[in-house]
Formats: C-alpha cells, structure tokens, sequence
C-alpha cells in the first residue's frame, strides 16, 4: 500500500483508539538501545525504544522536547522537533523513516 490508502472489507473491524499524548523531553540512551524520557506533567520516566524513531536518535539530544501518543502503556506515536525534522529532511531521510512533526 504505497500511497496510504486501502480499502476495508465490510466484515472487517477497525478499533478506534484515543490517544494520550504526552509532553516529554529527552533525558539520555543507554547502552541497550533505549532512549529514556521524562513526563513533563508527572515526571515519570518512560523507556523508548530507539526502533519507534528509527536514527533520529542521532539528532535528538538530551533536553529536547518530544510528543509521544500512548495507548495505555504502549507507545504508538513519537512527534519529533521541527528542527529535528529539518535537518533529517536536510540529509535526506524520508519522514516514513521517522515520526510525526507536532
């Protein structure tokens, strides 16, 4: 499905899901390929793994801020900084290699 679109059959079901979007910065990655995160609003720290922003860790640096779209505990969504997007755009990777711009 190259350009995004398809078709649902009648008897398929499609869950709608409510995100709860959060706004963090970035704290540092560790040696196990994750990226720890800070809640702005609790603090909590939320682990990421660095296959949801697929090389934009290179970029990221700690202190950033970042939005991450939770479904319950699971991470479905990672908005990265417009300056971040820049400068991937800049190198030339495609956005569908990273996530959203917020």
């Amino acid at each position: 499905m190259k350009n995004g679109r398809g078709k649902a059959q009648m008897k398929e079901r499609v869950d709608v899901v409510e995100l709860d979007t959060k706004s963090c910065q970035v704290l540092y990655y560790d040696e196990d390929a994750r990226m720890l995160i800070v809640n702005d609003e609790d603090f909590s720290q939320i682990e990421v793994p660095l296959r949801l922003i697929k090389g934009a860790e290179k970029l990221l640096q700690a202190g950033d801020s970042i939005g991450v779209g939770m479904d319950g505990d699971n991470i479905v969504q990672i908005s990265l900084p417009s300056s971040v997007l820049q400068k991937i755009r800049s190198i030339g990777m495609d956005d569908d290699d990273t996530a959203d711009d917020r």
